[in-house]
């Protein structure tokens, strides 16, 4: 699993969502460059205290999945290691 960063334009703001893909950086940016949409499991946000998450903890009616339309990504940047979560 690859963890990433993905930072989404949403017209007036951008969002960054985290979590892990099973594409390497290569891949999704392939898959970037394409028509569908790509998936990014295992959410995770930084809270007040730039701790790291699990987006149950933020908003628990979800599942800890997002299917990101390529077209408004902006960049996507690999992180170094899996977020250690409390």
């Amino acid at each position: 699993m690859y963890w990433y960063r993905i930072d989404i334009d949403q017209s007036e703001k951008t969002q960054s969502v985290m979590g892990g893909s099973e594409l390497s950086p290569s891949e999704l940016d392939i898959a970037l460059q394409g028509e569908g949409y790509v998936l990014l499991k295992a959410l995770f946000y930084r809270d007040a205290q730039r701790r790291f998450q699990k987006w149950s903890e933020w908003d628990s009616s979800v599942k800890e999945e997002i299917w990101i339309n390529p077209k408004r990504v902006i960049t996507f940047q690999e992180l170094a290691a899996k977020p250690e979560t409390e």
